[in-house]
């Protein structure tokens, strides 16, 4: 579970406070669980959900995918 949710967190370009949220939350650190930045969460989850608004639908993409195989 750690491992997937480090791979995320990177994908996400998490900052480091809310890669250590993550970490306490998740049981992979035992230190005080620390406070939301909500300035720098904000901005990396707009920035994520602007990666993720450029890419196709899953329904294009499987209907490219099998265009490309016949």
């Amino acid at each position: 579970h750690h491992a997937k949710l480090q791979a995320f967190l990177d994908w996400l370009e998490a900052p480091p406070a809310l890669r250590a949220l993550h970490a306490v939350w998740n049981g992979a650190a035992a230190d005080p669980l620390p406070a939301l930045q909500e300035a720098g969460d904000a901005a990396c989850v707009q920035a994520a959900l602007g990666r993720l608004s450029r890419q196709d639908d899953l329904a294009t993409k499987l209907l490219r995918f099998v265009a490309q195989r016949s």
